[in-house]
């Protein structure tokens, strides 16, 4: 048991940054980090003050410690203790600003893990953790994967469509991460190639009407059943064009942002 010691300065603790405490079999992970009682971020992400009971984040395979202000040293002691809980196949860390280190050391421990669905929207996640991701993901579990809410952006899903064939990903969000129609092409490209994906999340997205036409063109020769175009640029033409896709599947494909009524010049 490694023992936390807090400093008090006028009756309150001081301001330091996060001090982890794990207790044996790794039950519990606490970040108890030493301040005053507002609700600033410390140099690493964190709000200190806060203090993350792991325990009762475990509730039979699920692991949910979303809005925890782990930040990355948070996270990084979350890896460490992951791969000891081998009946968690579901993790939720969504917006703990855990910032590219903290995701990089989450990424970094699912091969020891048994996890499936894996949930890291909104913790600042840039290029750099797409890297460790497609190198990571294979040799892992996880099959559902929700990044929205990020800085993935351009380069960052150029990096993802590398090698996104080879994730076996049946499930994936990248929404609201700054792509545009660039970043769409890429998608495009291998889109056909992913033929275990069959849910893509990829609304509020700036891809403009290049963007959403190349991606309508390759969507017959992909396998999924539902994709999120809403707020991503669509046009009448595109519109046209993605119904046109829609009534040639048959219903096999689930289109989200289609306009069925009054044309209008974009969404």
């Amino acid at each position: 048991l490694i023992l936390a010691r807090l400093c008090s300065q006028h009756g309150r603790p001081a301001r330091r940054s996060p001090t982890f405490v794990i207790e044996a079999m790794g039950a519990t992970v606490s970040t108890v980090a030493g301040c005053e009682c507002g609700r600033g971020r410390d140099k690493d992400g964190g709000t200190p003050g806060s203090k993350i009971q792991l325990a009762s984040a475990i509730t039979g395979h699920v692991f949910e410690l979303g809005f925890s202000s782990l930040g990355a040293p948070g996270a990084k002691a979350v890896a460490a203790m992951l791969p000891r809980h081998h009946l968690v196949t579901a993790c939720s860390l969504r917006y703990n600003s855990m910032g590219d280190a903290g995701c990089r050391a989450i990424l970094h421990a699912l091969p020891k893990t048994n996890i499936e669905d894996l949930d890291l929207r909104g913790n600042g996640m840039g290029p750099a953790s797409m890297k460790e991701l497609v190198a990571v993901l294979p040799k892992s579990k996880v099959r559902i994967l929700r990044l929205s809410n990020n800085d993935i952006g351009d380069e960052g899903v150029r990096l993802l469509a590398e090698g996104l064939a080879g994730l076996k990903l049946v499930v994936l969000h990248i929404a609201c991460n700054g792509i545009s129609g660039v970043g769409a092409k890429a998608l495009a490209e291998v889109l056909p190639e992913c033929t275990n994906l069959k849910e893509l999340g990829l609304e509020n997205n700036s891809f403009g009407i290049e963007g959403v036409m190349a991606l309508a063109e390759v969507l017959p020769r992909s396998t999924l059943c539902k994709i999120d175009l809403r707020k991503t640029g669509i046009n009448d033409k595109a519109n046209e064009a993605l119904q046109e896709v829609s009534r040639g599947l048959k219903g096999a494909l689930r289109i989200k942002g289609l306009n069925h009524g009054t044309p209008r010049l974009e969404e």
